[in-house]
């Protein structure tokens, strides 16, 4: 659809953020929408991987991206790990959420509304 992030109320929005409940919900003090924010995390979580030699990457010890094994998604990693150990921290890095398609807007909501 055309939102823009910022509970718009666009009548186009997306199938995931139609049944749970939030509608045009937004975070007090702001314009954020609930659930379109929710559903970009939930997809960043899922999705971002790290770029062979970004700083706490996989090594590049494979000649080209054809060659290197996929690996599975960073964040997603590290819920597993926190499920195994209970140990309820993880640290998230906010460049990686700018770089990770669909989630420019997300960033940009958290740099203008840090609360």
């Amino acid at each position: 659809g055309g939102d823009d992030g910022f509970g718009g109320g666009d009548p186009a929005m997306p199938a995931d953020d139609a049944g749970n409940g939030l509608g045009d919900a937004v975070i007090w003090g702001t314009n954020v929408n609930v659930a379109t924010a929710m559903t970009m995390f939930k997809s960043f979580i899922q999705e971002y991987r790290q770029e062979a030699g970004e700083e706490g990457g996989e090594d590049d010890e494979f000649g080209d991206d054809m060659d290197r094994p996929l690996q599975p998604p960073l964040y997603a990693r590290q819920l597993e790990a926190i499920r195994q150990t209970q140990v309820y921290k993880m640290n998230i890095n906010c460049q990686h959420l700018a770089m990770h398609p669909g989630c420019r807007t997300l960033y940009q909501q958290l740099i203008r509304y840090p609360q």
